[in-house]
């Protein structure tokens, strides 16, 4: 981690326009050695949503440190858990979570797109 302790605010922008249509407050803290604290603050529907995310370290084979996110999501019986690398907010949801808490599939996984399909069909059939 090469600034343990900073803040700032990231944004989201519309690809064509350029609005902005999402922004996080975050701070990352070192609590000790093996163990750092992402903190983020976002609007969310009209409400302020606070989400505390624990980062755990592993020591990889060619040297250095890696950080990975610790899934925070509770699942059933307390946190998930999940040592991950990226986490997710999709629509509908409130907290950022892994793929396998917020019961996220890649688009390659879930068959046949039928929208995808049907223009496919569209273009071969001029």
């Amino acid at each position: 981690m090469t600034n343990p302790n900073t803040r700032g605010y990231i944004t989201w922008h519309d690809q064509f326009t350029g609005e902005e249509i999402a922004g996080v407050n975050y701070s990352l803290a070192l609590v000790k050695d093996e163990l750092a604290v992402l903190r983020l603050q976002f609007d969310l529907d009209g409400k302020t949503i606070r989400q505390e995310i624990p980062m755990l370290p592993t020591n990889p084979n060619f040297g250095g440190r890696r950080w990975w996110f610790q899934c925070p999501v509770n699942a059933g019986e307390g946190n998930c858990g999940n040592r991950v690398r990226k986490l997710y907010l999709p629509r509908k949801e409130t907290y950022f979570g892994c793929r396998k808490c917020h019961v996220l599939a890649y688009r390659s996984t879930r068959g046949l797109d039928l929208k995808c399909s049907a223009d496919m069909l569209a273009i071969l059939s001029q």
